[in-house]
């Protein structure tokens, strides 16, 4: 049941209503005091984990004995038992348990501390709208008990908005409490009838020490003379929270605040993935407007060119026309003499033979079809005719059993 938080702020009971307390070293120095609790925090920077000393008016404390079962179990049994001595349902508050000690017959003695939340709600209705809730919250009384020697059995005093306070505490844990004690009336009187209840409950027996709030000197001779001890006396500001078990923080608080930081972490995220979205698209606008730059400035150097271009151009058109006449593999003698050297006998004949943009046109008679086929598969293999791309209609048969062909030729 315990929890550990950060501890570096600590708010505490104390008699005129609230007392801020910052961690220095291994001790707390305070931060000030005030009646309102929502006040004090306001001194806390936003973030900042904090814990909180309840009062013993409170909580409702109970001081159970419960037979052994298994450390797992006993938090089952605690809430058993409450749910018979509560006024109000086990749902509706917060409860914390401590085992004190074991019993010499078997089981143990627990000591538990319940806190109404509707009373808490109360409470801490301004710093919860205000968006904070405690890292931690435990019983002031417990810090008391647990800043002891951790003597065998002890009796603790100490001062807060109610009254006096005492409690028995076994091994700095507590066993037994009460509040609502008068200082200045027949204290001698309360503390015998508030060892007696202890007696009574079972928390009883030798005293082996007396703890005493600084706070309350004035109340050395009645204590003395009631315990026959002397007095311990303790300086606020020397607890240690890390020997303070259980946590009376309402779940429902605790489910609340995480579901505000996923709330807060998702519109983060959002915020983030827009932001980057925007960037994006600012890049891309950027990118985009490089691009227009760029294609402007090469329309510019283009127009500039243009003259040496179209001069490039033309001069490519009056080599491309002159090219048949200084070319000797394009006159028109080195051709012909390419085109009846492919003849596959002196049958086949050539009626037509023109030659124009670069490339020729050939056409003729043959005395079969297998013959024209038989032409234009040489004129395809002519090495000297590698440059030209062949082609020709199917033969046309002639009446004779002859037949036409038409082959082009192109560069």
């Amino acid at each position: 049941m315990k929890r550990k938080g950060v501890n570096g702020v600590l708010l505490t009971p104390s008699s005129g209503g609230w007392c801020l307390w910052r961690q220095e070293g291994a001790g707390w120095e305070s931060a000030g005091s005030d009646p309102d609790l929502a006040v004090l925090l306001e001194k806390v920077p936003a973030g900042t984990e904090w814990t909180v000393a309840l009062p013993e008016t409170m909580v409702v404390t109970e001081r159970m004995e419960l037979p052994a079962v298994e450390s797992g179990e006993l938090a089952g049994m605690v809430g058993l038992q409450l749910e018979k001595s509560l006024p109000y349902p086990v749902e509706e508050s917060a409860f914390a348990f401590e085992e004190v000690r074991r019993l010499e017959e078997g089981g143990s003695v627990v000591f538990c501390l319940v806190a109404g939340s509707a009373q808490l709600e109360r409470l801490f209705q301004p710093v919860r709208l205000a968006g904070r809730i405690p890292g931690r919250m435990v019983l002031y009384a417990q810090m008391v008990a647990a800043g002891g020697s951790e003597k065998n059995r002890e009796l603790c005093l100490w001062l807060e908005p109610g009254g006096v306070c005492a409690a028995v505490a076994h091994h700095g844990r507590l066993e037994f409490l009460q509040g609502g004690m008068e200082s200045d009336g027949d204290f001698e009187g309360e503390l015998r009838r508030f060892l007696l209840a202890a007696d009574l409950a079972g928390a009883g027996g030798v005293l082996d020490g007396v703890r005493v709030d600084s706070e309350l000197r004035g109340l050395e001779r009645s204590v003395g003379g009631v315990t026959g001890l002397p007095v311990d006396w303790v300086e606020k500001g020397r607890w240690d929270l890390e020997k303070v078990a259980g946590d009376l923080v309402p779940g429902q608080w605790r489910q609340e605040q995480e579901k505000t930081r996923k709330t807060g972490d998702l519109k983060a995220r959002v915020q983030g993935a827009a932001a980057v979205y925007l960037l994006m698209v600012a890049g891309a606008f950027l990118f985009l407007a490089w691009l227009k730059y760029g294609v402007r400035k090469m329309d510019a150097q283009l127009l500039q060119i243009q003259p040496v271009i179209e001069e490039i151009n033309q001069r490519k058109a009056l080599w491309g026309g002159l090219a048949p006449a200084v070319d000797p593999s394009s006159y028109t003698i080195e051709l012909l003499h390419l085109v009846f050297r492919s003849l596959p006998n002196p049958e086949v004949k050539i009626t037509i033979f023109e030659q124009k943009g670069g490339g020729f046109r050939v056409e003729g008679e043959a005395p079969s079809p297998i013959q024209c086929a038989e032409f234009m598969e040489k004129l395809q293999a002519e090495p000297g005719l590698a440059n030209y791309r062949i082609e020709g209609a199917p033969p046309g048969v002639l009446s004779n059993g002859g037949a036409r062909f038409s082959i082009f030729a192109k560069p």
